[in-house]
This record gives C-alpha cells, structure tokens and sequence, in this order.
C-alpha cells in the first residue's frame, strides 16, 4: 500500500494528541496524528515468533512495574503480583506486535512520540528500529522556554555530545545571561502553609527529584531514592566535618520537588539537629544563587546550576556530567573526595559557555514563556522552529543512510 502521508505522531491521551494534531496543522511537514489506542492488526504468526525472540523488554518491564506498585494494589500484594506482571508483560507484547504491523501497513517516513522511557512510547520505538524507521522524541527543553526534540533518545540517552574536545572546537561563546526560573507550582497533596526559610551563609543545595522519575529508576546506578540521596550526602558532609573541621559552618540545604506527592516527614524531624534544612517554599534560582556548589543525580536543576555559573556535581547520569565542565561521584567514598577537593577546583568556564551556547543554538528549539505545567500548550511552541529542526534531522539521518 502506497503511504498517503510520511510522518506519523504516535501518542494517547488528550493533551499529547491535541498537541501533535497542533504540529501537524501549523507546519508543512506531511504528517498526521495517530491514537496508538486504536491501532489494529498484528503480523503473521511465523513473523510474530521470529520478531518476539528478538524482543527484550526486561528494563522497561522492570520500570513500568516499580511505578505501578506504588499506585496499584495488585502490582504489589504478593498473592496477585505474578498475575499482574503477566498480563502487563502480554499487554506490552500485543502493543509491539501492532506497531510492527502498522508500520509494516503505511511505511512512514518517520515516527514522533512524547518522551520515549515509557510504555507504550518504548514499544513504538522498538518496532520502528525492525522497520529502520527513525523516531523523533520530543520533551520538555532543558533549558528555560525550550523543547527538545532528539532522533537518538531522552535524558541520559540523548545526543548531545560528551567528549569536550567536541565543544572546544566551536567558535568562542559570548555569556549566556540566566533567565529567571520558573517556579513548579506546589503539589497541593503536600499539605501546609508555604514556608521560605531563611538560608544559612554557606551551604550546598541538593534539589531532591521526582521518586519514580525514569531520570532515578533508569539512570541513578547506586542512589535509588531520595531517602538514600539524603542520607549519603548527610553522612558524607559529617565525615568532611570530622575530618576538617573549617567546614563545621557548612550546611546542606535540601528542596524537595514541588510536584512530587511523596512525603519525606521523617527527613524533616531528622534534618532538625544536624546542620541541614529543608527549603522546599524557597524559589529554585534563590538555593542555586546562593550555594557554594549544586550536588544532584541528574536533575534539571544541574544544567541550571551551571546557567547561574555554580559548581555542579553530579550523583548519578547525566548527559552534561562532561569532564571540565561538573565533578561526578560513583560511590559514597568518591563523593567524599570530591568534596574535600570541591574549594580548590574550578569548572572551565569557557568550555561550560560553549556547552551552554551549544544547547542552547543548535539543539533546544525555543518557545514563548510560560508556566512550566504548559510544557505540552500548543499556544507556546514556535512552530516555524520546529518544523525547521524536523526537517534538520531528518535531512541529516537520510543523508548518512
């Protein structure tokens, strides 16, 4: 059958569908949306054996499940839990088989999802690697007003570039002024008057991060929660204490995610004695203005800390945890180290301004401002700029294939 369209904006859900639809009305890119809800068919039984034996699904299993049995009874009681696993594992097979039937069907040019670490979205790109068909992921940008849109993967798994001498290559990089920061509006579960607190005169921020975020459950190797953030780098500011005694006056300041339902109550009563506060009403930019160093897994709040020309050091993976430009700690002794070594290092300033100005010219697509839960409005996308970084990369994947 002979396409009648060359790309297709594979989504669910009203907000990523009235998006997409969005792009594919206000751009000239040949493209249509489809509700992956209802696509229909599955291949041939000999091909659906063949195509399954190739199919490992273990870590976007093993994701998928630990989000649900936070939420769903039967994920986590132990007489329903196989049950459970089995019917998703079934349920996430249909889906591929369908994907690769569909694009076996109508052939695009390429495929778009939202995100790409989640079912379905997994499974979509999957499937379109059997038919060598490319998958445009789009996100929420890095960088204030931007949006992402990357060939190759999200967060961690992107395309940005990692070798420094990749960055030293560009032209010389003018400042990049920081924007002011939008504020995440306050999950209303969390109960309690807004609070700003006053900061002590030296300390290190630690933003905590959404707790089953695909950011900690995919790419946070030795920190699983933020339980575990907390406690290692409590005890690591204590062992730097005990062994330097000029750092008695540091303090940890900690700000949990302001959309994240989960409750660290029990942090809060611990934090109380030790030299540790928790700024959770503080605006973002006024912790990150005011610490001697960012310390995170992967947060967001590290590219910002780097805008706003702090020291960054990075727990977990994270696409800008370049050498030069962050320290990074593996383990609870090499974070250590890096903190009595943190006063006498410094971040190259130049390399970092060329990495900003990189992600901020030739891989962020800009939009209008707005608030950050508008990160899918279709009123605040530039729409001329994405369809030009459509055309780019695919351009680009065509020319090399």
């Amino acid at each position: 059958m002979t396409p009648t369209r060359r790309i297709v904006w594979l989504c669910r859900g009203s907000t990523p569908i009235r998006y997409f639809r969005n792009l594919a009305e206000n751009t000239q890119l040949d493209s249509y949306v489809q509700d992956i809800r209802r696509l229909r068919g599955l291949p041939a039984l000999a091909d659906a054996g063949t195509l399954l034996r190739q199919l490992d699904l273990e870590r976007e299993l093993r994701i998928y499940l630990l989000r649900k049995r936070t939420t769903n009874l039967l994920a986590r009681h132990r007489w329903t839990a196989g049950l459970f696993e089995r019917i998703a594992r079934w349920r996430a097979i249909r889906m591929y088989l369908k994907c690769i039937a569909y694009f076996r069907k109508h052939q695009p040019r390429a495929v778009g999802v939202w995100g790409g670490m989640r079912f379905p979205e997994t499974l979509i790109i999957r499937a379109a690697a059997v038919h060598g068909i490319p998958v445009l992921r789009f996100e929420l940008g890095m960088l204030p007003h931007t949006r992402v849109i990357d060939a190759k993967g999200v967060n961690y798994e992107n395309s940005v570039p990692r070798d420094p001498a990749f960055y030293r290559s560009l032209p010389p990089s003018p400042p990049i002024a920081p924007a002011t920061l939008l504020r995440r509006p306050r999950n209303p579960d969390k109960g309690g008057a807004a609070e700003v607190v006053e900061l002590p005169q030296r300390y290190l921020f630690v933003p905590f991060q959404v707790a089953l975020d695909t950011q900690i459950l995919a790419f946070s190797p030795w920190i699983p929660d933020m339980r575990v953030l907390f406690a290692v780098i409590v005890e690591a500011r204590d062992e730097l204490v005990r062994r330097h005694p000029e750092y008695s006056d540091l303090h940890l300041v900690f700000k949990e995610h302001p959309t994240c339902p989960s409750r660290y109550q029990d942090l809060h009563d611990s934090a109380r004695q030790r030299n540790v506060v928790f700024a959770n009403d503080n605006s973002t930019q006024q912790l990150i203005e005011g610490a001697e160093a960012v310390l995170t897994i992967n947060s967001t709040v590290g590219i910002e800390g780097l805008l706003f020309g702090k020291k960054v050091v990075v727990l977990g993976q994270a696409f800008y945890d370049i050498e030069g430009i962050t320290r990074h700690a593996r383990s609870r002794e090499e974070l250590l180290a890096v903190l009595e070594g943190l006063a006498s290092w410094q971040p190259d300033k130049d390399l970092t301004l060329r990495f900003l100005n990189y992600l901020a010219v030739d891989y962020c697509v800009p939009r209008r401002p707005g608030r950050p839960e508008d990160f899918l409005s279709a009123d605040l996308d530039d729409w001329a700029a994405n369809e030009a970084r459509i055309r780019r990369i695919l351009s680009d994947i065509e020319s090399v294939g």
